[in-house]
């Protein structure tokens, strides 16, 4: 056996009490701060300005699916303007509309979130992009009547053409 010092066991505690305070100040600092990772090491910068077509969908979704906003009194949480309608940044998010409103959109999500984009398709007929289910070519019931009449037409002239 080793002889055993004075004080030996408040060391060890010491050592271990100041690295565990260590670890969770470093969890605490990447839960507040996004910019800075759990080895405390900075990660990119995460805040970018939003599009016009990224704001003109926040406003949407706002305006027309969050349960908090009265059209006269704005935001009935905060007692004001809903700070979302007037956002041009990424970063802070009212926790209800992250949560609850902005699932409905999941590319804008995506996008605003910096999470892997859902797999989307370009519609055949007028290129906007959609989330596809299976073998799904067109975004609306009105791009699925144009294109079906595209296809026909072009069905049509190749059986003309073989006379």
């Amino acid at each position: 056996m080793f002889p055993r010092l004075p004080g030996w066991y408040s060391m060890i505690t010491k050592k271990t009490k100041e690295r565990s305070a260590g670890l969770r100040l470093r969890a605490n600092l990447a839960r507040s701060c996004p910019l800075i990772d759990m080895d405390g090491k900075h990660k990119k910068a995460l805040s970018r300005e939003l599009t016009k077509k990224e704001r003109a969908a926040i406003r949407r979704l706002v305006i027309t699916l969050c349960a908090n906003y009265d059209n006269e009194y704005g935001c009935l949480i905060l007692d004001g303007d809903c700070y979302m309608l007037n956002k041009w940044w990424t970063g802070a998010y009212c926790k209800y509309f992250q949560n609850a409103v902005l699932p409905v959109d999941p590319i804008l999500e995506a996008t605003l979130l910096g999470r892997v984009s859902p797999a989307t398709e370009r519609c055949a007929v007028c290129g906007a992009s959609f989330m596809a289910s299976g073998r799904q070519k067109y975004c609306s019931p009105a791009c699925i009547k144009t294109g079906n009449r595209h296809k026909s037409r072009d069905r049509m002239r190749k059986k003309r053409k073989r006379g």
